[in-house]
């Protein structure tokens, strides 16, 4: 295994598995709706979301569920596997559903 695969359990289709890290096209693909909704009226919302972001020390690297194909992240700090989402700041470690 390396460090572009983790296992785990999948928050999207709760099995356990073998996920691999996104390819820089596919962040890219991410990262061109988020820079889109953005500039779409939506700056206040993302403007708060970066603020918040950028004093977390966390980091949240982008994987694909090689068993149903979801997106998730792994927060850097407590290992979890959470469903993607554009950044982790609204992530709790230590909540882990049981």
């Amino acid at each position: 295994m390396s460090a572009e695969e983790i296992r785990g359990n999948c928050p999207l289709c709760e099995s356990y598995g073998m996920f691999r890290e996104l390819s820089f096209t596919e962040n890219l693909a991410d990262l061109g709706g988020f820079v889109g909704g953005f500039f779409s009226g939506k700056a206040a919302k993302h403007a708060s979301v970066l603020a918040n972001s950028s004093s977390d020390s966390r980091e949240f690297p982008n994987y694909k569920c090689d068993n149903c194909g979801g997106k998730v992240m792994q927060c850097s700090r407590c290992k979890e596997i959470i469903p993607y989402a554009h950044d982790g700041t609204s992530h709790t470690c230590g909540t882990r559903r049981r």
